[in-house]
């Protein structure tokens, strides 16, 4: 019985391998996303979203185009020196994209040494109170973590109070940080852990 039981999983895993090359392409997708830059002295801290995928074919595109097969993905926080043109990843924020994350329009602002962001991680309608991740990070202690219950709430209230009216001209366009700071930015300074030999 369990030698059946065995046999039944090995022969699954073999089908589901050969299945998967199948099913999607063998060539890995990525694509980026990009917050607003925040100047800080003499860098920008901003937030950039990773994700390394396979496209579906043949039977698995039907009947609407099918769904992608993630390899990887991550959203992290990064800071550029301005002075050395040179890049950083302070943390690494999410090893998981949510359906209906948004980091384009985060929020990012320092309170003394602690570099508070907001970010629309979801889209459950059914847990409103989960929809926008709270997130900061302290830089004397190097250590992040996720704001819950009233701890984010108290921080959407105080901290980024009126913060895009605040902010609005204050923040470097996504366009400006790709074009001006980031473009000479090479795969590997990203640090993305996913390599694409694998």
């Amino acid at each position: 019985m369990i030698l059946k039981l065995l046999l039944t999983i090995h022969l699954f895993l073999v089908a589901n391998t050969t299945l998967a090359g199948f099913f999607y392409t063998n060539k890995i997708f990525t694509n980026q996303e990009y917050s607003y830059g925040l100047k800080h002295n003499s860098s920008i801290f901003f937030i950039s979203s990773y994700h390394a995928y396979r496209k579906p074919k043949g039977l698995a595109r039907f009947p609407d185009g099918g769904r992608v097969k993630t390899v990887y993905e991550e959203i992290s926080l990064f800071r550029f020196n301005i002075t050395n043109n040179s890049l950083k990843k302070i943390a690494i924020i999410s090893t998981k994209i949510e359906f209906g994350t948004n980091i384009k329009g985060s929020k990012l602002k320092f309170d003394s040494n602690i570099l508070y962001l907001s970010y629309r991680c979801n889209n459950n309608i059914k847990r409103p109170d989960k929809i926008q991740c709270i997130y900061d990070y302290d830089f004397h202690k190097e250590i992040g973590r996720f704001l819950e219950g009233q701890n984010a709430q108290h921080v959407e209230r105080t901290i980024f109070k009126d913060y895009w009216d605040i902010y609005r001209d204050k923040l470097i366009r996504i366009s400006t940080l790709k074009k001006k700071y980031l473009k000479e930015i090479n795969y590997i300074e990203w640090e993305w852990g996913f390599n694409h030999s694998e």
